[in-house]
């Protein structure tokens, strides 16, 4: 069985846009996060939110790439707008989350316990935004070109704005920017299970 099941299904407009949206958010929440570590530990912790993105959207590829009952192709466009949905919610509770947390980044039992669970606290949106890109790219693979276009024109849309987009999320701490954003994206992939 190959990446796609689905070789014939054509993706909606609603899907593109939900992708860029998706990637937007993902883009938006990776800088917020490099910003706030800086901060908030050393500014040598900054590169751990890139690790952590690239760890997250890795194991949310893997998800549907081993779980594909879970993402049968009669299924595609609901699990997107659950995924999307997830995602959405889980930016600023995460983000908040993590900030809450006590940091003691040492050497210590405790110092490792708390790096180890900020870092899987901010995970969770990057697992989220992995699944929806993932079944995305595997589901309407022969598409994959067009597809991979709003990917990347989403994540290049936070470069659009002539002030600077992290100072837009990070520099006026707000988590639930980048959330709204990714509820607008669930309305993309809804429209698309709707239309199935």
């Amino acid at each position: 069985m190959g990446l796609s099941m689905n070789e014939h299904a054509m993706p909606s407009r609603s899907v593109y846009a939900g992708l860029g949206l998706v990637t937007m958010s993902t883009l938006m929440y990776e800088i917020a996060l490099t910003r706030i570590f800086s901060v908030t530990l050393w500014y040598h912790f900054a590169f751990v939110a890139i690790s952590v993105a690239l760890f997250g959207m890795t194991v949310g590829a893997l998800l549907v790439h081993h779980r594909p009952a879970w993402f049968a192709d009669d299924m595609v466009g609901r699990r997107l707008a659950q995924f999307a949905l997830a995602f959405a919610v889980s930016i600023p509770v995460c983000f908040v989350t993590q900030l809450a947390l006590p940091m003691s980044p040492h050497l210590t039992l405790v110092g490792l316990w708390s790096v180890l669970l900020t870092c899987i606290i901010i995970s969770i949106p990057f697992v989220l935004s992995g699944v929806v890109v993932a079944l995305v790219l595997t589901r309407y693979a022969h598409r994959v070109n067009r597809l991979y276009a709003a990917d990347l024109a989403g994540a290049a849309g936070i470069t659009f704005r002539r002030e600077d987009p992290a100072l837009f999320v990070a520099g006026q701490n707000r988590p639930d920017a980048i959330g709204l954003v990714g509820q607008r994206l669930v309305h993309g992939h809804a429209g698309a299970a709707a239309g199935r």
